[in-house]
């Protein structure tokens, strides 16, 4: 092989990398921007057919697992139009917070120690900006993915697993 190939396959590989690089801190910036500019803003959340009944999982799994526990009933949850209520409000950004914020809803705490305690995380979130942002990034790279629930693997009934 001739230098000048060499050096033309070297170029472009250069190239590649270079690009590579800027086109990855581009979408980070991107990303970042965009947490920044919605927070606090009402979430524009994209919902397919069947989305919130997959987002309902976690919750379906964990009322079997505790009916002991006192749950918002499906027909009073559909009279209070909260799967609304729910899409309003969610602006998280993994699947896992959605199953999490779902259940939340839909399992209302009235416990004050429970209750004080999520209002100081609330507010420790709102009062620091940057170490909210790192934790919005960090899970970002997670993603949302609703055709896949994954408490459904945990919730399962272990005698009816295979080994």
């Amino acid at each position: 092989m001739n230098i000048g190939v060499m050096l033309l396959i070297l170029f472009a590989l250069s190239f590649l990398v270079i690009s590579s690089i800027i086109n990855t801190r581009k979408a980070k910036r991107r990303l970042r921007e965009r947490l920044i500019q919605s927070w606090g803003k009402k979430p524009e959340g994209k919902y397919e057919p069947g989305d919130l009944e997959s987002i309902a999982g976690y919750f379906r799994n964990h009322k079997k697992a505790n009916p002991e526990q006192f749950f918002i009933d499906d027909i009073t949850w559909q009279d209070l139009d909260m799967d609304d209520l729910f899409i309003r409000l969610n602006g998280t950004e993994t699947s896992a917070g959605e199953e999490v914020l779902y259940r939340l809803l839909r399992q209302p705490v009235f416990d004050p120690e429970v209750l004080s305690s999520r209002r100081e995380w609330i507010e420790l979130l709102r009062n620091n900006g940057e170490d909210r942002l790192k934790i919005q990034l960090i899970l970002s790279k997670m993603g949302k993915k609703r055709d896949v629930n994954v408490t459904d693997y945990f919730f399962e009934n272990k005698s009816s697993r295979r080994d």
